[in-house]
């Protein structure tokens, strides 16, 4: 029996952060900068994965928002 998630209000934010980027900035650049994998972004941003990870999103927030979403 699988568990149903809660919204994630960090996982609703960076996706409107993604669709609402540049134009300019492609997935491509975002992977790279990032290092996270074009295939996760373009998933994720269909939002099509059911536990895209809180690392993975809290990476791309951080770097989306040009702000950490923690100050160490």
């Amino acid at each position: 029996m699988k568990t149903k998630l809660q919204p994630s209000k960090l996982k609703e934010k960076t996706l409107e952060l993604l669709k609402n980027r540049n134009r300019n900035l492609t997935l491509d650049e975002i992977s790279n900068k990032t290092k996270i994998g074009k295939d996760w972004l373009k998933d994720f941003s269909a939002n099509t994965m059911e536990n895209p990870g809180v690392c993975m999103i809290e990476a791309l927030y951080n770097f989306l928002s040009d702000k950490p979403l923690f100050n160490e």
